[in-house]
C-alpha cells in the first residue's frame, strides 16, 4: 500500500481484511487449552490489577471476569490466554 505498484504480501491482505471485517483472533477459543494448565500466579496477580482502584469491578466474582476480559469465551481458554498465560505456549502451536 501507498505510493508503491507491488502488490500487497499475505499478511498485508490479511490485515486489511481483518480490519474491514472486525476479526478477533485473539478471542477465539482455543479446543485443547486448559484452564489449570495455565500459571495460576500470573492469571491471579493479572486479575488483581484489574480490580485495583475498580471497585466495581473488584465486586464481581472472579469467574465472570474471565469472560469480560476474554481469558475465557463461553467457559473455553482464549488465544490471547494461552499466549499471555500459557508456560508453554508451543504445546498448542507447535
Amino acid at each position: 500500500m501507498g505510493d508503491s505498484d507491488e502488490p500487497m504480501t499475505e499478511y498485508e491482505v490479511y490485515s486489511y481484511e481483518a480490519y474491514r471485517k472486525k476479526y478477533q483472533d485473539d478471542i477465539r477459543v482455543i479446543e485443547r487449552a486448559t484452564f489449570a494448565a495455565l500459571n495460576q500466579e500470573s492469571i491471579l496477580n493479572y486479575i488483581e490489577l484489574l480490580k485495583t482502584g475498580k471497585p466495581k469491578l473488584a465486586a464481581i466474582p472472579d469467574d465472570e471476569i474471565y469472560e469480560l476480559m476474554s481469558i475465557k469465551r463461553n467457559d473455553q481458554i482464549t488465544l490471547s490466554t494461552v499466549m499471555n498465560f500459557s508456560p508453554y505456549p508451543q504445546a498448542y502451536f507447535p
